[in-house]
């Protein structure tokens, strides 16, 4: 598990540009939930994995497998897999894009679209060792924020494929229906950054 735990870590610091706070200590147990965005946008984790406490800034957060982050006691049939998910303001914006705005320095492989979410299957440098080169980056909205998701596998993990398109859209299913009447208290940008330097700021 130490790779894992290493690799987590240092996606916190691919938070930095993120802005806001950092999360708890080192020391504070994993979530199964947060609110980002001043509380704007709530975020659940899947069952089997959790939210690091520590990866937490003003619009982003990191799940990852339960028991990566010392929580034994949930992990049930998860597999292993490291989640991103960050928010940029749209400011009354229409959200628009499609899989190629993705794919950025990447090779886009795939694309698909569901109700809620575009969805891009891209090939890149690997985040770091142990993950496959092989990821799915999603995006969508929720309560006035453009939503990007990211997932990170290891080599020759199922959800490299398929299966990790479904789980982005699980996830963004999740998001939608714990957010569907929580618009209350929603930041609203104070530049005057485009609408598509906000959206690649998700993956940046």
């Amino acid at each position: 598990m130490t790779i894992w735990r290493f690799s987590l870590f240092a996606l916190i610091g691919l938070a930095g540009c993120a802005e806001g706070l950092g999360g708890p200590g080192q020391d504070a147990p994993p979530l199964r939930q947060a609110e980002l965005a001043r509380g704007a946008v709530r975020v659940a984790a899947p069952d089997g994995y959790c939210i690091d406490p520590r990866s937490l800034r003003a619009r982003f957060a990191a799940i990852a497998r339960c028991d990566t982050l010392g929580d034994t006691a949930n992990v049930h049939d998860a597999a292993l897999a490291l989640v991103t998910i960050s928010l940029a303001p749209l400011a009354g914006a229409a959200l628009s894009g499609d899989a190629t705005s993705l794919a950025a320095e990447s090779e886009l492989l795939d694309a698909h679209q569901t109700e809620g979410l575009i969805l891009a299957r891209l090939r890149g440098a690997p985040l770091q060792p142990g993950f496959s080169e092989i990821y799915w980056r999603g995006m969508g909205e929720i309560n006035d924020f453009a939503v990007g998701l990211a997932i990170y596998a290891p080599e020759n993990s199922s959800l490299t494929r398929q299966p990790g398109a479904e789980f982005l859209d699980e996830i963004m299913q999740g998001l939608q229906r714990d957010n569907l009447q929580n618009d209350a208290g929603a930041e609203t940008s104070d530049t005057q950054t485009s609408l598509s330097q906000r959206l690649m700021s998700l993956f940046s």
